[in-house]
């Protein structure tokens, strides 16, 4: 049935896209015709983006990338393994050897590391490790690249040191305005019953929370949070 409506939807908007470019071809188009033609196009138009996901999503897909606006970033990683003194000594050699590296030792025996533009803080316990990136500025075009090629292989490197036992994978991108998910939500919810909105639920074992300005993302598997933001990061998720 809702493929149906969708197929209609497609075959009105078509005649209307069609019928104009031959009146205006082959005859003399009246004031009236043409406002007529217009007020059906901006209606199929309005009805498309607000009851077809993929099409308000690719609408906003097009608008992110002609403006590129800004995201903020903020990540958690925690590590559950056994930090013995020669696995901390590794992972600071492994900071140090990094371009252009600053790292500071904090009094709490714990370690700030900052390259890139990125402030990291590396929280040391005897079987835990938590790593923290904080209010990292994000650009909507390169979000993928500073996920795909600087974090992850990061943390491969990481987890090659400590080898932990369990991972726990959040990430919190916040949106400089409106997220755009907030208005395909919320096309579901009545109007007036409408009291906050956060929408959470689960894809592939990992947590998706959708919030009114922000994506947080939730996984004990690194392939799954790298999936999940490539979905989401470019509007295009395959589940909600």
């Amino acid at each position: 049935m809702r493929k149906n409506y969708y197929v209609l939807v497609f075959v009105i908007l078509s005649l209307v896209v069609i019928s104009t470019i031959l009146m205006v071809k082959f005859t003399l188009i009246t004031a009236q015709v043409f406002v007529t033609l217009s007020g059906w196009l901006v209606f199929s138009v309005r009805l498309l983006y607000s009851k077809w996901e993929w099409f308000y999503l690719k609408v906003q897909q097009a608008r992110f990338i002609l403006t590129n606006p800004d995201t903020t970033w903020n990540m958690v990683i925690r590590y559950q393994c056994e930090l013995t003194q020669e696995k901390i000594l590794s992972l600071r050699d492994y900071f140090l050897k990094i371009n252009d590296v600053k790292v500071i030792s904090l009094s709490s025996g714990d370690v700030e590391v900052r390259f890139e533009g990125m402030t990291f803080q590396v929280f040391l316990d005897d079987d835990e490790l938590e790593i923290h990136l904080l209010n990292l500025p994000v650009t909507y075009n390169k979000s993928l690249n500073i996920l795909e090629k600087i974090l992850c292989p990061m943390l491969e490197d990481i987890e090659s040191i400590v080898q932990p036992k369990k991972r726990t994978y959040f990430l919190k991108v916040s949106f400089d305005g409106i997220n755009p998910y907030y208005g395909l939500y919320l096309n579901k919810i009545p109007k007036n019953s409408i009291l906050d909105f956060d929408v959470k639920f689960i894809v592939d074992k990992s947590k998706v929370e959708i919030t009114k300005d922000s994506v947080i993302l939730t996984s004990e598997r690194k392939s799954h949070l790298t999936n999940l933001s490539r979905d989401y990061l470019t509007l295009s998720p395959n589940k909600s």
